[in-house]
């Protein structure tokens, strides 16, 4: 949906700048647009302009939009500088873009290698450990508290590990989601993600630079402060 959504501020912006009145404008997007959604999303702010509604209501209506989105909409239809306003948003979302790409990127080795570690670890713990559990059980030697919790697990995962992995995995994934996913909860998510150091650093960076940009395109796009600020705390 970020991509349609990305592409229809994209194409309404150009279109609106070309000179094209905002209907007729709306009615070429939502032809080029693929998804079922984003064209029923169209539609119904093309039908609330229609009945006489601004552009940024109809924008907000949708719920679709950030809280910076609809105040520089907003501003844009009040002072006759709808089309420039629509071209600072696209901007913003080029560069939003493009620093989501470099995240991914730069992401992309470590968890990978701690795919690979997690996969190898499953791997030695389901398989060899508990070959491993039978070898020490028949040494019968006093064995320190680790290697017996060790040959303990291996023991384990030799008679249920069918069942016990993948019951972890799905487990793991559901605890992932509602602590960092589930609306509700993802608070909790951050709060652990400010915890930890090297994250901690980049979340703040992140949200700084963020911060700023935003801030500086509200500013010069005419928006007081106190709203400008406002806007933000929901962008």
């Amino acid at each position: 949906m970020t991509k349609d959504r990305d592409y229809f501020i994209e194409n309404l912006s150009l279109l609106v700048a070309s000179g094209m009145s905002m209907l007729d404008a709306l009615q070429a997007v939502e032809s080029d647009i693929r998804s079922k959604r984003m064209r029923q999303v169209v539609v119904q702010i093309r039908d609330s302009i229609e009945a006489g509604s601004t552009l940024w209501r109809a924008l907000d209506n949708a719920k679709l939009f950030s809280a910076a989105t609809i105040s520089l909409v907003r501003i844009g239809e009040q002072s006759g500088q709808l089309a420039e306003n629509l071209k600072v948003i696209n901007l913003q979302q080029q560069k939003e873009r493009e620093f989501r790409s470099k995240i991914r990127s730069a992401m992309m080795y470590p968890v990978f290698v701690l795919l690979l570690t997690v996969i190898i670890g499953g791997g030695i713990a389901w398989f060899i450990l508990p070959k491993l559990a039978l070898v020490f059980s028949q040494l019968r030697l006093q064995l320190p508290l680790v290697t017996k919790v060790l040959i303990g697990l291996g023991t384990f995962l030799g008679a249920y590990g069918v069942i016990a992995v993948p019951s972890f995995v799905l487990a793991l994934s559901m605890l992932a989601y509602f602590i960092f996913y589930f609306p509700k909860t993802k608070v909790l998510g951050q709060t652990v993600l400010f915890v930890v150091p090297g994250i901690k650093r980049l979340i703040q960076e992140v949200e700084l630079s963020r911060f700023g940009y935003l801030l500086g395109t509200l500013l010069q796009a005419g928006i007081p402060i106190t709203q400008a600020i406002a806007s933000l705390n929901q962008a």
